[in-house]
């Protein structure tokens, strides 16, 4: 078969090889996965408005609804669609489904797009000794720890795009664990708060955010007052009956000592 590339300058998307080549999804899914991946960030949808799209435009020639929901249930599988929970202003809780496009299950893939079994090796099996195949190997080394600053980062989306910045920040000298204590910060300081003002990890990268100072947590405890309980009525009876002989008893005394 012969391919042709255009050269786009506009509208158009880039998907890493491995996740289009990745022959554990069916073309069903990697057709809905790429369509998600084209739409902008915070592009609305679900599963069932989708199978009504499709068969909106095609009718009868439409998959149906349960091939819809088996394709989206494939994507969470694989990890390229997670549901996360996030805070909205008011302290409530909503699930967000987050579309990646690269698998969760599949680290691997490196920033050029393809595997490291493709990027790092020759088809003959010898391995790629290339200036190219070292950097990959350098770049696999920074990103050891960029899974603890992905865990704790407040917004995750573009994970191949945060992963380069990640990785240009390491080149210049940023040691990875000021970045990781960085982002827990920057996520208290921004939790509660409207999601769409918190920074793309990329852009929080790229920005030297990590540099940014940050409110210390309050580790005191929380003191509030806490109400003495009202008396039973048997007991409130047995407080009176106690105050009731209290007095007699200042009385027998006070008299006794008239007499003297």
């Amino acid at each position: 078969m012969r391919i042709r590339h255009s050269r786009l300058t506009r509208d158009f998307l880039q998907v890493p090889n491995a996740t289009v080549r990745d022959d554990r999804m069916s073309h069903m899914a990697r057709g809905i996965l790429v369509e998600l991946l084209s739409r902008p960030d915070g592009w609305k949808t679900s599963c069932d408005e989708m199978w009504q799209a499709s068969v909106a435009k095609h009718g009868k020639d439409s998959p149906g609804r349960r091939q819809f929901r088996s394709a989206f249930a494939e994507l969470k599988s694989l990890g390229y669609l997670l549901s996360e929970r996030e805070i909205l202003a008011g302290g409530q809780h909503a699930t967000l489904l987050v579309v990646q496009d690269v698998s969760a299950a599949q680290p691997d893939v490196p920033q050029g797009g393809t595997s490291n079994k493709e990027h790092g090796e020759k088809k003959t099996g010898v391995k790629n000794t290339s200036p190219d195949a070292s950097s990959d190997d350098e770049d696999e080394h920074h990103l050891a720890a960029f899974g603890a600053f992905w865990i704790v980062y407040p917004k995750k989306i573009h994970m191949v795009k945060a992963k380069t910045e990640w990785i240009a920040a390491i080149r210049k000298g940023i040691d990875p664990s000021l970045m990781v204590t960085a982002a827990q910060a920057y996520a208290r300081e921004v939790a509660g708060k409207d999601p769409q003002y918190t920074s793309y990890p990329a852009n929080w990268l790229a920005n030297e955010r990590y540099h940014d100072e940050y409110p210390e947590p309050d580790l005191r405890p929380a003191l509030r007052s806490v109400p003495t309980p009202a008396p039973s009525p048997a007991a409130a009876r047995r407080n009176a009956s106690r105050n009731v002989l209290d007095r007699l008893a200042d009385e027998l005394r006070a008299a006794a000592g008239g007499d003297q």
